[in-house]
Parts: structure tokens; C-alpha cells; sequence
């Protein structure tokens, strides 16, 4: 689902901008199978980005910069993503019978009451998930709203570094299509990813192809090590105690520092722990390094969602 700007059918650069990098990705499409065109990756300062809120612009605006230089990407045109807790979001259900523009007044009027902000002070969007398990005369809705002011910061700075934003997602739903692009087959399992980015760590739990639960942890300085195993469990029990839980069949683990905890995650949950790797079945343009692409493909989970936007059969939108 796409958040604020129209939905566009042609192919993007996922651009994601984590906590301590900015990771480029450019995929295209070769009859039925996806390239990697290109890709780059730029640190950013300790300081850029606090609390998943961007602190250092010029940081930013310069890493973006230097990672475009790094290839040649054949279009401006950049999906970026918002953190999950820099957004509110809620599925509604509502009647079926409703005309496009009577579900559109719907979803406003159910706005006013679900976000506990001014509307006139965000962005929103929604989407229809489909018809409702318990009542066949309503259709499942998500209404996705976000701060406009955290909104702008971020289109501020893509912009100014000479890119296009053609969309705004939240990178749980970025998460959910990369994960989608490489088990499209399998709409049973339940799945976990756990994403470590040095400073964060966060939960996303897909059921039936869908995200139904995310979740962040702030670790500070922490190394990823076996002493966020507490976290994690802590973490992964709060799901387990929601509303919307599901036994979990498989975790997938992204982002870095994380070749080591497979076997320590997978002990410590008695459950089967993979490393994502969202360039598995691609092919790799002459360009493109082969060798790093490998070991840093944990780290684009995100960017390769976004890229992924218009290239894909099998996508929310």
C-alpha cells in the first residue's frame, strides 16, 4: 500500500534511509525474472538519525549524494519508507455496498476519530484488504495515517540530494513484499522477521502474506549479540499475547551484524531461523558486484520491498 502520494506503475529506486545507513537499490525486470541494476550503500553520522527522527539533514542529503554516485542508476524516481511507529494505522471494517466515494467519506469520518491528531497536521491513505473473515457483507480496510511534519523531513532531504519521491510507504509493508517476492508460493506459515540495525530492533509478523504486527526496540549502543536474547524474547512473547497472535512457524532475521545468531536465535526459540537474502534468485547486471551483493544482501530487506513496487504480480497494491 502506497502512503500519500499516487500510486505509480513504473519501476523506482528503493531508497531506504535506516538509523546508520542509506542503502540504493535499482532492480528491473528480465522476462520473468528480476536484475539487480544497481545498488550502493553510505554510512551515516552516529547522529544523523535519533529515534528514527532525522537530526542531521546534511548528513543525510550528502550520503544520499555519495551513494548515487556510486552507480549509475538509470532513473531519479525513489520510493522511500516511514518507520512503523512514525505511523498510526487501523483496519476498519466497512459496508461492501458503498461506492467508491461513500467508502472515501467513510474512511474520513473514521479518521477524525482514530488519529489523535489534527487532520489537517497529517497524511493518510487506505486500502482494501478484502472481504471480512466474520462478515461477508463488510470489506476489511486500512486507513494509514502519518505526522506531516515527519513526512516532509524525509521528502525534504530525498529531494534536495536531486531525487524524485514517486511514493511513501511504511517499511513494514516494504518488508512484507520483499518476504512475499521470495515465498509467493506459501500463504500458510506465519512468519517473524527480525530486523537489527544496530540501534533498533524490529518485529514484523506476517500471517497469510499480510503484516498483522510490528514492533521496535531501541538498543541503544548495544552490539548485536547473544545478550539481546531477553529482548527478544520479551519482545517476541508480547505477540505472542496480543490480540492478533498466530504460532510462529519460521523467523527470518535481516540487517547487520547478524551472520552469527541464527544458531543462538533458533536454540533459544526452537524455531527455524533463515537470513534473508532478497537477491537469491536474481540476476546481476555486469556492473554490479557480485561478491558484495552477497554480503551485504541482508541489509537491503527494505530497499529491495521498495524496488519491487510495479515490478511484481503478486503485490498489496
Amino acid at each position: 500500500m502506497a502512503l500519500l502520494f499516487p500510486r505509480k506503475a513504473h519501476a523506482v529506486l528503493g531508497l531506504d534511509i535506516s538509523p546508520t545507513a542509506v542503502k540504493i537499490l535499482e532492480l528491473r525486470r528480465t522476462n520473468k525474472q528480476m536484475r539487480v541494476q544497481g545498488f550502493a550503500v553510505v554510512p551515516l553520522m552516529s547522529n544523523a538519525i535519533v529515534d528514527n527522527v532525522i537530526k542531521n539533514p546534511q548528513n543525510v542529503i550528502s550520503a544520499i549524494k555519495a551513494a548515487l554516485e556510486q552507480m549509475p542508476f538509470s532513473t531519479r524516481h525513489v520510493g522511500i519508507a516511514l518507520p512503523a511507529t512514525a505511523v498510526i494505522s487501523k483496519t476498519i471494517a466497512i459496508d461492501a455496498s458503498l461506492s467508491e466515494e461513500e467508502l472515501e467519506a467513510h474512511v474520513q469520518l473514521e479518521a477524525a476519530t482514530a488519529i489523535p491528531f489534527p487532520l489537517d497536521e497529517v497524511c493518510m491513505d487506505f486500502s482494501a484488504l478484502g472481504v471480512n473473515e466474520k462478515d461477508s457483507t463488510k470489506v476489511d480496510v486500512l486507513l494509514v495515517a502519518a505526522r506531516l511534519a515527519q513526512v516532509e523531513a524525509r521528502r525534504n532531504v530525498v529531494e534536495t540530494a536531486g531525487l524524485l519521491v514517486d511514493c511513501i510507504e511504511v517499511e513494514s509493508f516494504a518488508v512484507e513484499r520483499c518476504v512475499n517476492y521470495l515465498r509467493y508460493k506459501d500463504d500458510s506459515k506465519t512468519i517473524a522477521v527480525i530486523d537489527f540495525n544496530k540501534t533498533i530492533m524490529t518485529l514484523t509478523v506476517m500471517h497469510q502474506r499480510r503484516v498483522i504486527y510490528t514492533h521496535e526496540e531501541f538498543l541503544s549502543s548495544q552490539p548485536v549479540t547473544e545478550s539481546l536474547m531477553p529482548l527478544l524474547r520479551r519482545t517476541m512473547q508480547m505477540f505472542l499475547s496480543s490480540a492478533q497472535s498466530y504460532p510462529v512457524d519460521e523467523i527470518l532475521l535481516s540487517g547487520s551484524g547478524i551472520s552469527g545468531l541464527t544458531t543462538i536465535v533458533s536454540d533459544d526459540l526452537s524455531l527455524p531461523v533463515t537470513i534473508i537474502n532478497p537477491f537469491y534468485t536474481m540476476l546481476l547486471t555486469d556492473t554490479v558486484n557480485a561478491l558484495q551483493v552477497q554480503q551485504e544482501a541482508s541489509i537491503f530487506t527494505i530497499a529491495c520491498g521498495l524496488a519491487l513496487r510495479g515490478l511484481t504480480y503478486y503485490d498489496r497494491n
